[in-house]
């Protein structure tokens, strides 16, 4: 019985040396953690917060950091700068938190904005972060906000919360991130209409952040309905997504970004939808970052020169990138218009930091087309003035139409096809031109138009027509 007493308090001792050491080695650790996170966080992000590590007082069993964020829109204006305060409380040990320490995260907010959030919140805490490490070092941060309403004498504000988790890991080499908006929406006090209301917003993704400094990785932003309007009109888009992907293959950095409305309506009439995608190709690793950094000091100057702002975008310059637009499709009032582009940079033997605009527009070379139907202006005109109460005929459209795009085709910027109308450019050693044509060489104005002072089209009056068909 003594030996089994004995072997229990032995191994009860070594649970509680354990408990002690990791505890200690907690408490030890955290400090230099969070000054080398605030470090990375100043130096590689391009935000306009700077976070401040103001004191750090170390417990065995709770530590607490005090921390500061400078919130800047404006270098031109540091008075404008909103600053908050305040301070992470730090449980170490395995047992408060089943692993190596749990965090919780309070802002002091400044008077007059904690009066107002009180009010609105009703006396909930706003913004509440909680943060866990595990064993193996791996940060887990849950962020919420209660659900609020706000009402004032012209609008009245209905914010149905927010749930979000980020997780990190303990090398900083991957960030996962899922943040999400049940509901949104502000609404007029007289009419009770909508001037902004959005439903399942969702922000995901997966970031890696090593080898390279750069933001790798994934991002999705969902929307699944975004209504925006006034009193006339409502405009509604369904099913919203960006997503973006960057991938580094043997030090070249790929950007993939896409664009989709699955469904358009104006006044809970469908319109069409619209995609689009976009690709950054053929920048090099090192570049990227060298570009990203000093656009990140960059931001922080008050009006910096046109001089300096193409420094920043000298590395880039200097060792060449492509961008593509493709497949950009917008479906719309019973026609259609596309569009897609290339633009290239070649990398350039000499370097320098000093950018000659007129050197580099000869550097680029870019293509491109657009087309457009005839029935999506036609669907548009009829569609807008339908709206407005005044009906239109066919021939009172189609003379619309024509006294829009006449100019543009004896300009020669736009050339008539089977279906509507399309322009071609291209930019060829600081050389652009039009549909085959060189823009110097390209008519400045119309006068085709310029016997008909006015002309009357649905109710709209048009003054001196002719002004429409001048240059765009």
């Amino acid at each position: 019985m003594n030996r089994k007493m004995m072997l229990g308090g032995v191994a009860f001792a070594l649970v509680g040396g354990s408990w002690a050491g990791t505890t200690w080695y907690s408490s030890q650790q955290f400090e230099p953690r969070y000054q080398h996170a605030v470090q990375q966080f100043n130096q590689n992000t391009l935000s306009p917060a700077t976070f401040k590590l103001t004191s750090f007082k170390r417990g065995f069993l709770q530590s607490r950091a005090n921390w500061e964020v400078s919130i800047s829109l404006d270098a031109c204006k540091p008075e404008n700068t909103l600053v908050l305060t305040g301070y992470d409380e730090i449980q170490h040990g395995m047992l408060p938190s089943l692993g190596w320490a749990s965090i919780k995260t309070h802002i002091i907010w400044p008077d007059g904005i904690d009066e107002q959030l009180k009010k609105v919140f009703a006396n909930q805490e706003p913004l509440e972060i909680k943060s866990k490490i595990s064993l193996l070092g791996n940060l887990t941060t849950t962020v919420s906000s209660p659900k609020a309403q706000w009402q004032g004498r012209l609008m009245q504000v209905n914010w149905q919360g927010m749930h979000g988790k980020i997780k990190l890991t303990d090398n900083s080499e991957q960030v996962d991130f899922d943040i999400r908006v049940p509901k949104f929406n502000i609404t007029q006090q007289d009419s009770k209409k909508s001037l902004l209301a959005l439903s399942d917003l969702r922000y995901q993704g997966e970031q890696q952040t090593k080898p390279s400094l750069l933001p790798l990785g994934k991002t999705e932003f969902d929307i699944k309905q975004l209504q925006v309007g006034g009193a006339d009109t409502q405009f509604v888009l369904n099913n919203i997504e960006f997503e973006r992907k960057n991938k580094l293959n043997n030090k070249q950095i790929r950007a993939d970004f896409n664009y989709e409305v699955g469904e358009i309506k104006l006044n809970k009439q469908r319109i069409g939808d619209f995609k689009a995608e976009v690709l950054l190709e053929h920048i090099d690793e090192q570049v990227a970052q060298q570009t990203y950094q000093a656009l990140t000091k960059l931001q922080q100057q008050c009006e910096p020169s046109g001089q300096a702002k193409m420094q920043a975008f000298a590395p880039l310059l200097n060792s060449g990138f492509q961008i593509r637009l493709k497949d950009a499709t917008l479906n719309a009032f019973k026609g259609s218009a596309s569009a897609t582009a290339t633009v290239t940079k070649l990398a350039t033997e000499t370097k320098t930091s000093q950018i000659q605009p007129e050197l580099l527009l000869k550097q680029l070379s870019a293509s491109g087309r657009l087309q457009v139907s005839e029935q999506l202006l036609t669907g548009a005109i009829e569609t807008m003035a339908a709206i407005k109460g005044q009906a239109t005929s066919k021939a009172e459209t189609a003379q619309f139409v024509q006294m829009l795009t006449q100019g543009f085709l004896e300009q020669g910027y736009l050339v008539k096809t089977s279906t509507g109308y399309q322009a071609t450019f291209a930019l060829q050693q600081g050389q652009s031109s039009i549909n085959g044509k060189t823009i110097g060489n390209l008519p400045m104005r119309s006068t085709a138009l310029s016997d008909t002072p006015n002309v009357r089209v649905n109710n709209y009056e048009r003054r001196e027509a002719s002004e429409m068909s001048e240059q765009p």
